[in-house]
């Protein structure tokens, strides 16, 4: 994947940090709509979160129109029948994820998203 053949090697360049021990560290903001469901275990079971990502931070959709989530043929079988499983399954996996000693990811269930109230000075909404 990417992040592991691009990102998990990188080292900050000397010229600018000197010659430090210390590598960069890795953000990812993952807001895919509903898509969590199915590429976040991909990212785990790759290894490319754990291995590569230091803090990743994001959301489970678990809305009604998002359901099914149909991936038998792929992604391990996954079924996701309902909302109430989606939540089921994100708090699962969002468990495992924490209390893994071999997963250096720090996750966050958080998805900032204030800027859509953000208004102009003189108090009209901005157009997006």
């Amino acid at each position: 994947t990417f992040l592991l053949d691009q990102i998990r090697d990188r080292s900050l360049p000397e010229i600018v940090y000197g010659a430090s021990t210390i590598g960069p560290k890795v953000v990812l903001k993952m807001d895919v709509e509903g898509m969590e469901y199915v590429i976040l275990p991909d990212l785990v079971t790759s290894g490319a979160l754990c291995q590569t990502v230091d803090f990743c931070f994001g959301e489970f959709h678990p809305q009604q129109f998002f359901f099914p989530i149909n991936r038998k043929e792929t992604h391990g079988g996954l079924f996701l029948a309902n909302a109430e499983e989606g939540k089921a399954f994100g708090a699962s996996l969002i468990r495992a994820l924490q209390s893994s000693q071999n997963c250096k990811t720090i996750y966050s269930m958080a998805d900032d998203e204030k800027y859509l109230k953000d208004q102009e000075i003189d108090g009209s909404a901005i157009p997006f």
